[in-house]
Parts: structure tokens; sequence; C-alpha cells
């Protein structure tokens, strides 16, 4: 069964631009997994109340034109589009992908970036060498789960906003979860029927994001917060 339901993600769409995220704190995640498909760099701006995401996509130019890639043509459409960006040859410039974040740290103010452990030690250096706190974000349920699930909630609830990229759409309608005895949830790359990878990256962003300013889910509003202040016991 698919994760996230189309219609609670669809009316998390806003409109807004990079240009309004100019300047503003934000937390990165990226998932490096794929080397000859789609792999995707995500930021998470808070912004008052809400998480407001950004995320850029990667592909080799060859799968544009090789058969064997099922999604070839609707890539296309989103190369065309401007959704994703290509880079020369068969596998993926990790380079161009370095040069963009730097380049975004330029534009923002990138706090932290969650990479996972296994496939971004070379990346991670450069960026470490670069003056940008890096954490790991290892791929497992005790790091997964808690992240999914406030995620799931903050979606339904419309705090995670997003500005209508459809390939971030596209990979998180992708998503399976699997779950342990425990009830804890990850993505699981081999039971979705197609590419999850911007989805992962940007639940990375999130997850990353949640390690500086906890869970929003239990946040109380103001009015709670002012009943709790008032609250002096209970007569018995």
């Amino acid at each position: 069964t698919p994760w996230m339901g189309a219609g609670a993600w669809d009316a998390c769409a806003l409109d807004y631009t990079e240009e309004d995220l100019a300047g503003m704190e934000c937390y990165a995640g990226f998932d490096l997994s794929s080397t000859s498909d789609i792999t995707s760099v995500s930021y998470a701006f808070p912004f008052d109340r809400e998480i407001r995401l950004l995320t850029r996509h990667y592909l080799p130019e060859a799968q544009l034109l090789n058969v064997a890639n099922k999604n070839r043509a609707i890539y296309r459409q989103w190369v065309k589009a401007g959704w994703i960006r290509t880079t020369p040859g068969d596998c993926i410039d990790y380079d161009k992908i370095r040069d963009d974040i730097l380049k975004d740290a330029e534009n923002f103010n990138i706090k932290m970036i969650g990479f996972d452990v296994w496939n971004a030690t070379h990346l991670r250096t450069q960026l470490q060498a670069a003056g940008l706190e890096v954490e790991p974000f290892p791929q497992t349920y005790q790091r997964f789960s808690p992240v999914a699930k406030s995620a799931e909630v903050l979606i339904n609830r419309q705090v995670i906003e997003h500005h209508g990229d459809p390939v971030l759409s596209w990979a998180l309608s992708n998503v399976v979860m699997e779950t342990d005895a425990n009830a804890n949830i990850k993505p699981n790359k081999k039971k979705a029927a197609n590419k999850i990878d911007p989805a992962v990256a940007f639940l990375m962003s999130f997850g990353t994001y949640q390690l500086e300013y906890g869970d929003l889910i239990f946040e109380l509003s103001e009015e709670h917060k002012q009943a709790l202040e008032q609250f002096n016991g209970i007569d018995l």
C-alpha cells in the first residue's frame, strides 16, 4: 500500500519561489544511493509555524535516451520544465551536486545537512571542508520511523508545504513503508513500484530539521500555553 494519499499532499501545495526563501535558514538532506538514475537534495525551511520545502533533482543525461529506463519520457518532460537537472554521461556527477549545494549555501543559511553514511562519504568530506555542518542520517528504523510518522501527521495538518514539485509528488506516491515487529516504519526501495529517492531526501531534510527544532506535533497552541500557565491545580 502506498504510504501517502495524493489528496493530503496536494493540499500542502503553496505558491512560492526560491527567491521567497533567499537568506532563510534551512536544513538539508540528500539521498545519493543511485548513481545511474534520479538523485535528490532537499531543503526544509522553518517558516513561521510551517516548513517549506525546496528539492533539487539530478539525472545522468544518458538516462533520457536509455530504452531500458521506463521513466525516460516523463524524465524528459521534467527536464524540459526545469524540475530535473542533468549531468553529462551515464553516471551522476557528484561534483555538480557539491557545487550546487555550495551555491545554495550562498543564497540560503544552511544550518545542517543530513547524509546517508553509506553513500556520501566523499561529498560529506568536501562539504565539511567548505565549512558546512553535516550530520549522519543512518537508513534505519530507529532514525526513519519517528521522522516518517511526524511527517505524515504534519502533511495531514498542512504544516509541511511544497511548491508543486511534480518529481517529489511522484516519488512520494511511490513510497511503500516496511514495518518491523515494533511497528517502526521506514521507506522500502525494493517494494516500491518506482523511484522514491526524492521522497527519501525530503524525509532526511525534515529529520535533520527535527534535530534542532524537535517535534512540532506536540507543540501547544498559544491558547493552550496560556491556559496551562494560568492553571492552579484542581480543587478537590
